[in-house]
């Protein structure tokens, strides 16, 4: 690793430390995934998640206080195999409540099970290692044929965006069992109905923060680290981009992990990471960290961005073309009616400048977003749902408060 990096001597000893501590926290986690599956399996993703955020918070507080004293570069790694290990622990106690008598032993293995399962599981895992592969390997085609700076500037200028992904994540993820249960019962046309409201809620609120992100990000990172770690304008605007496409095709991958349509995923995403390699290599020798970005965006837009909606609406019995149309009648106007309200914050936050300009030109989009949201994308049966969700934990507060 040090030398396929042209690592400087002094820190490839630290270099390899770090990657194998990453590598323990990576199979400690896969090793408790099965507890995790657990929690999911019992409609409990939100304790999942919850553990996750737990996780995010320690190695953030964990990375200060380690750096604070000293670690240098191993304070990443280390900081996530003490996070890693400690939410670990609350997956496993958490698990063995649910089920009391469950006991990990040889003895409870079934052959028969796994060769059931097996198939389909092993399409889920290659499916799961290609969206892996392609999540990271910007950074790696970054470090090796830009600079290991780049990936520092990278990293920083893509952080807000891949946050945000990753909570967008949670909320198709959140979806897969109860679609699961639709399925299983044959309602098919209650899934089309919720695949449809989980599309027009994700992707519009994709754009909302899209939108949000791109008009602030640059004050942000000068605010916070410096204007030297900002990656200039065509890179924001390509995060941007790459945020929306892979949020996009999202509602897709659940409905269609729902119905157990796996092998065709699975072998769009392994041509969506070829291809993610190639258009890396040649566009970031061309323009750079835009190029390593921007080829993430096309990768997904020539494979999983049109081809999951086809294999959706060939699950539904749908023609394509109108099904695509009806998924974007309901993000378009929404679209349309966003990017000046993105560019009026852009503006505004340059002008305000500070964390005051930042504020103002986020809640700007976000609060015009939103509304615009509600109007124009939202049908009347997700707006009532929304209503009666948020009624609940209004109740749930004031009894808790009371």
């Amino acid at each position: 690793m040090p030398y396929f990096f042209e690592v400087p001597v002094p820190l490839q000893q630290q270099a390899r430390w770090m990657m194998f501590i990453l590598v323990m926290s990576t199979a400690l986690s896969l090793a408790v995934q099965p507890f995790s599956s657990i929690l999911v399996a019992h409609q409990l993703i939100h304790v999942d998640n919850l553990i996750r955020f737990v996780l995010l918070f320690l190695r953030a507080v964990l990375t200060v206080v380690l750096l604070s004293n000293g670690a240098g570069l191993l304070s990443l790694a280390l900081a996530n195999l003490c996070a890693t290990s400690l939410t670990a622990v609350l997956v496993v106690v958490r698990a063995h409540r649910l089920v009391p008598r469950l006991k990990i032993r040889p003895s409870a293995i079934s052959l028969e099970i796994v060769k059931s399962a097996g198939s389909t599981g092993l399409w889920f895992s290659l499916g799961g290692l290609a969206g892996l592969f392609i999540q990271n390997v910007d950074h790696v085609v970054a470090g090796r044929l830009v600079s290991l700076e780049a990936v520092t500037l990278l990293a920083i200028t893509g952080k807000v965006y891949l946050l945000s992904q990753s909570l967008l994540y949670q909320l198709t993820n959140a979806a897969r069992p109860a679609l699961g249960q639709l399925f299983g019962q044959g309602k098919r046309e209650q899934a089309l109905q919720a695949y449809r409201q989980l599309f027009a809620l994700s992707t519009s609120g994709a754009l909302v923060a899209c939108a949000a992100l791109w008009a602030v990000n640059e004050t942000f990172i000068t605010l916070w680290v410096g204007p030297q770690h900002y990656g200039g304008g065509w890179l924001n605007l390509a995060f941007a981009l790459n945020l929306l496409v892979n949020v996009w095709v999202m509602p897709n991958r659940a409905v269609l992990s729902a119905g157990l349509v796996v092998r065709p995923q699975a072998l769009a995403r392994a041509l969506e990471g070829a291809l993610n390699v190639l258009l890396s290599v040649m566009l970031t020798l061309q323009f750079g960290l835009v190029g390593v970005t921007i080829s993430t965006t096309l990768a997904a837009t020539l494979t999983s961005f049109f081809y999951l909606p086809y294999l959706t609406a060939r699950m539904f019995g749908r023609p394509f073309r109108a099904f695509l149309a009806e998924d974007v009648r309901r993000v378009l106007a929404l679209a349309l009616a966003l990017v000046p309200v993105a560019v009026l914050a852009r503006w505004m936050t340059g002008q305000l400048g500070g964390w005051g300009g930042v504020f103002a030109g986020g809640l700007t989009v976000g609060v015009t977003g939103l509304a615009l949201l509600w109007v124009t994308t939202l049908d009347a049966a997700l707006r009532l749902r929304i209503i009666h969700f948020l009624r609940r934990q209004e109740r749930r507060w004031m009894q808790s408060s009371s």
